[in-house]
């Protein structure tokens, strides 16, 4: 019986090491889509706040983050696939063995999980950039002169950017949360399907190593940011100088 356990742990742990890199490549991927989405929305809802666009911006991210991630990967295959045949439908192609249809292949997935979390990261570094521009070296540099692009990058960037990060972080939890639909929906054999059989199957074990690694990747993800965001944040530069 002990051999069988052990041939049960090298199997699980080879299940893992092979599922692991398409679901980091996906949220990679997604975090990519987020960002674009989230930041220059942000940047150009602050250039006129309080306005129209500002309002519409907001309203468009709110939609965004919404909708879950299951029903746009759904509409994505009606629409992009069945009926524009732009990009297949499902399955997966390894990245170093043909890039070009990787990417075809994870696109889709990818804004799935990206436009949810691009809505929700929108509005937060909005609303840091929002508080940054009420701080005192933002208002003095508007009284002499300065545009509000100029004060926007200059000095609301710089400080708005932390928590955005570290919301930004906190966000892949949501992420590898949503691939467990979305993984099944577009046939990737990532961590998240392997969880969804490990649930219907009643494996208990691999679901926990899989849960156990998604939990020590998303902390440490966290705890690198955290350190990053120490290094970059001009008051704490500060703070250290003293």
């Amino acid at each position: 019986r002990s051999s069988d356990l052990v041939q049960s742990d090298v199997s699980i742990s080879a299940e893992i090491a092979n599922r692991f890199p398409i679901t980091l490549e996906l949220t990679l991927l997604a975090i990519l889509v987020a960002l674009a989405i989230s930041v220059p929305l942000a940047l150009l809802a602050s250039r006129r706040a309080n306005g129209t666009l500002d309002f519409a911006l907001s309203g468009l991210a709110l939609v965004g983050l919404s909708m879950p991630a299951f029903a746009v990967a759904t509409a994505l295959v009606l629409v992009v696939s069945l009926q524009l045949h732009w990009l297949p439908p499902g399955g997966y192609r390894p990245l170093l063995t043909d890039p070009v249809q990787n990417l075809r292949l994870m696109i889709m997935p990818a804004i799935s999980l990206g436009v949810v979390s691009g809505g929700v990261m929108m509005r937060i570094f909005r609303a840091s950039l929002a508080s940054a521009m009420e701080q005192g070296f933002a208002m003095i540099s508007r009284s002499r002169g300065a545009s509000t692009g100029r004060v926007l990058v200059r000095h609301a960037v710089p400080v708005a950017v932390v928590p955005f990060m570290t919301f930004s972080a906190m966000e892949l939890g949501a992420i590898f949360g949503g691939a467990l639909i979305v993984e099944r929906i577009f046939q990737l054999p990532g961590l998240g399907s392997l969880v969804l059989l490990s649930i219907e199957s009643r494996d208990f074990r691999t679901l926990q190593a899989a849960a156990l690694l998604i939990a020590a990747f998303v902390m440490v993800v966290n705890l690198l940011v955290d350190v990053v965001a120490a290094w970059i944040d001009p008051r704490l530069r500060r703070l250290s100088a003293q």
